[in-house]
């Protein structure tokens, strides 16, 4: 049976964590290493609040505005 336990290991080169209060930058500096597809939000105590993907980030700029050469609209 393969375990969780087999591929830790591997997995736990790749984790990245950033805080909540990281910037949304920090997450992306993160995110442009092919290696690391997820970055893991933790509370100081190190709880697991939840993961953040480069799509995560795409969206969070384009919704903000910042990205307006992408249009939402259909053409």
């Amino acid at each position: 049976m393969i375990l969780v336990k087999h591929i830790l290991e591997a997995a736990r080169k790749r984790l990245m964590v950033l805080s909540r209060e990281a910037s949304l930058f920090d997450a992306a500096r993160i995110l442009a290493n092919r290696d690391t597809p997820l970055v893991v939000v933790c509370e100081s105590n190190g709880i697991a609040l939840g993961v953040i993907s480069t799509s995560h980030v795409v969206n969070a700029l384009a919704t903000a505005g910042l990205m307006p050469w992408i249009s939402t609209r259909a053409r």
